[in-house]
């Protein structure tokens, strides 16, 4: 990437680029935009694709003056219906595979991507890479045999009962959760929906014949609380923010009872900074009975940048990542220890979701066991898992400090606390 031009904008400095891709954002969401300034296509289209948004800036890019080269335009517009299409596909294969458990008599409830796509001015614009999907705990041996009688795969995570992967062939993936909703987050257990999601689930006809959704205002908590998850865990990017933005403008959520429930769950703070880069980027203002409080120039900036360097190779540190994050760094020996002794002796919870440990399920007291199977597996069976282990640690080691220190500043610095600690 070229050294990095700066523009001033409403009190704060970022790149030029990025404030053209917010531009093209706004156009996509019929928001009133800025005319682009020198804009470097290549970048553009690099920052569509990491942060999966080739939808929103192909829409984006429709009566623009001066138009986009026509080569932007394909290239965009083609990425668009390629994911739209594998989207429309993954979609309808979930679908198929919920009336199966239906017939079954195992009911599921299905998460955030599908219920999101249609707050969207075309579902097009919203991507998805896989379905999440939810069963009772007491279903889940029911719910894999149906998938195994399919013919789909079955990939267990290594965080146990948690999460299967279900591979569809020729589609995508089904992220079956059986625990409870985002069980490893420090927030599952404080708030009823995180416990009892049925409690909260209706049907849906118009996505889905059978499957369920959660209503209005527990999915805003679910969005926002995976949200903070991927924070840490994973990255999260520009796209969660847009549906963040988009969810605040439902009339039928109680907010002033969100607000009270995001207290409790500690993050009232979180989801006031992202009202508040909706509102600086977006237009999008805080909806009525939530109270907003003040977000500092600065706070907003940096989790822009924070959100935009998600899992990007393409970017420097120097051109993308905020050097004030990196300013503000604190050592957290705590969180690599446990990190550690995480990875290298599992809970009886984690291990028993593999299939070679199965064993623990009848008999736990054989954990040290399981300990030294699974280091030969892994040293004789999996060299590429050994190594994508260690690369790991050596990259948490290397980020933990900076992701710790704009954790806590955002206010969802427990997600580091406890890690590595058993829920």
């Amino acid at each position: 990437m070229s050294k990095v031009s700066k523009q001033r904008r409403d009190g704060e400095t970022i790149d030029v680029s990025i404030n053209n891709f917010i531009q093209l954002m706004r156009r996509s969401l019929h928001l009133p935009a800025q005319t682009l300034c020198d804009p470097n296509w290549s970048e553009i289209c690099h920052l569509a694709y990491v942060q999966r948004m080739a939808g929103v800036i192909s829409f984006g890019l429709d009566g623009l003056e001066p138009p986009a080269p026509p080569e932007t335009q394909r290239v965009l517009k083609n990425k668009m219906l390629e994911r739209g299409m594998y989207t429309d596909k993954l979609l309808f294969d979930a679908d198929a595979f919920v009336d199966k458990l239906h017939e079954a008599g195992v009911e599921c409830l299905i998460l955030k991507g599908p219920y999101l796509r249609r707050l969207y001015p075309h579902p097009y614009l919203r991507q998805m890479s896989d379905v999440d999907l939810f069963v009772r705990e007491e279903d889940r041996e029911s719910a894999l045999a149906i998938a195994e009688r399919l013919g789909y795969t079955l990939e267990f995570s290594d965080i146990g009962d948690t999460t299967v992967n279900i591979g569809i062939p020729k589609s995508g993936f089904l992220e079956l959760h059986s625990i409870a909703l985002d069980s490893v987050s420090y927030v599952a257990g404080t708030d009823p929906m995180f416990t009892s999601p049925w409690s909260y689930a209706r049907p849906d006809p118009e996505l889905s014949r059978h499957g369920l959704f959660l209503h209005d205002e527990e999915c805003f908590i679910f969005v926002v609380q995976h949200f903070a998850k991927h924070m840490e865990f994973k990255g999260a990017g520009l796209r969660m923010l847009l549906d963040v933005a988009l969810m605040s403008r439902l009339e039928s959520v109680d907010w002033a009872s969100v607000q009270a429930r995001m207290e409790v769950l500690s993050l009232k703070h979180f989801t006031d900074v992202l009202f508040a880069l909706a509102g600086r980027y977006l237009d999008v203002e805080p909806p009525e009975g939530w109270t907003p409080v003040h977000v500092s120039d600065e706070m907003i900036t940096e989790t822009l940048y924070y959100l935009l360097n998600r899992d990007n190779p393409g970017y420097s540190a120097e051109s993308i990542t905020s050097l004030n994050i990196r300013r503000r760094r604190s050592v957290v020996k705590g969180a690599r220890v446990r990190f550690f002794f995480r990875q290298a002796f599992p809970s009886v919870k984690r291990m028993r979701g593999k299939r070679q440990y199965a064993y623990l399920k009848a008999c736990p007291v054989l954990l040290p066991a399981a300990w030294v199977h699974r280091a030969v597996y892994v040293v004789f069976k999996e060299h590429a898992a050994l190594g994508e282990l260690l690369r790991a640690l050596l990259q948490r080691r290397k980020v933990v400090d900076s992701k710790r220190s704009m954790l806590s500043w955002l206010g969802i610095s427990r997600l580091f606390d406890d890690l590595g600690q058993e829920k």
